[in-house]
């Protein structure tokens, strides 16, 4: 929690970024919004200070992995494209 440029850490990065956005509504996490409300306020900035130089343990999934479920789905999109069926007539011109 409060880890707004999602690189594994809560640092000064990240409160810079909710710094940037202090005040902002319709904000999202990249904006420092950690408590999903749509604005970067006081609530947001306590739960960064609460994480502040925590780090994602080393079991922690490395950056730029893809879980394996997600990847699954990626290989088998192409087979959940709707196909076209061709009927007979199709071959000859005919609907």
């Amino acid at each position: 929690m409060g880890d707004v440029n999602l690189d594994g850490t809560v640092g000064f990065p990240d409160l810079l970024s909710l710094a940037q956005h202090y005040g902002a509504a319709a904000a999202s996490w990249d904006y420092g919004d950690l408590n999903y409300d749509q604005k970067v306020d006081f609530t947001d900035l306590l739960m960064l200070a609460q994480h502040y130089n925590q780090s994602l343990p080393a079991a922690a999934v490395p950056p730029g992995a893809v879980p394996e479920s997600a990847a699954a789905i990626v290989a088998c999109a192409p087979l959940m494209l709707p196909r076209r069926r061709r009927s007979r007539g199709d071959d000859f011109g005919q609907g």
